[in-house]
């Protein structure tokens, strides 16, 4: 149902004349969501493509880091439509048009194997190094703590950084989703 949705309020507002040639979005690599080295763009470019040929519409994603994903899909200069996955920001939610969610993501910490490390609330996680992706929307409290630099965070330009950086004992932790780290 999420995708009829999605389909529904991309057609409100596409211009009449897009609709006999592709709709042009922006993405990011972000498997198994989104990824041009997978099929259909990843799971959620699946479902964006399924949602579209449903209309019968056809639909080409671009791939590019997320940041830039997002000013290129606003740019009235640029060919594109919009961009997805859907992101959660107020700021972003006054530009867009945004459906509702056609997926969904859990966000969680990685670290190496061996001693976990315990905590109970965000402050406790205040001493450790934590990695994050620069552009990415975490959760609301973390994202203040941060901002106001009672975390001790690191912005890399994508989770395989930080995974990498906790390999090498760079960090303690990684912001990461759980089935992008699978």
């Amino acid at each position: 149902m999420g995708y009829r949705q999605l389909l529904t309020l991309l057609l409100l507002w596409l211009p009449l004349q897009l609709r006999a040639e592709p709709v042009h979005l922006t993405t990011l690599e972000w498997p198994p969501y989104t990824s041009q080295y997978l099929p259909d763009g990843g799971l959620t470019g699946h479902i964006v493509k399924r949602a579209f040929a449903e209309a019968g519409l056809e639909v080409q994603f671009d791939f590019y880091p997320w940041q830039r994903a997002m000013l290129l899909a606003s740019d009235p200069a640029q060919h594109y439509s919009g961009y997805f996955p859907k992101y959660l920001a107020d700021d972003l939610d006054k530009r867009w048009h945004i459906s509702t969610s056609v997926g969904s993501s859990v966000l969680g910490m990685a670290q190496q194997a061996g001693p976990l490390i315990h905590w109970r609330r965000l402050e406790d996680l205040a001493s450790y190094r934590i990695g994050v992706v620069a552009g990415y929307i975490n959760t609301r409290e973390f994202d203040a703590l941060m901002t106001s630099k009672r975390l001790n965070t690191f912005a890399v330009g994508g989770d395989h950084l930080n995974l990498r950086k906790l390999q090498r004992n760079r960090l303690d932790l990684a912001v990461i989703d759980r089935d992008v780290f699978y």
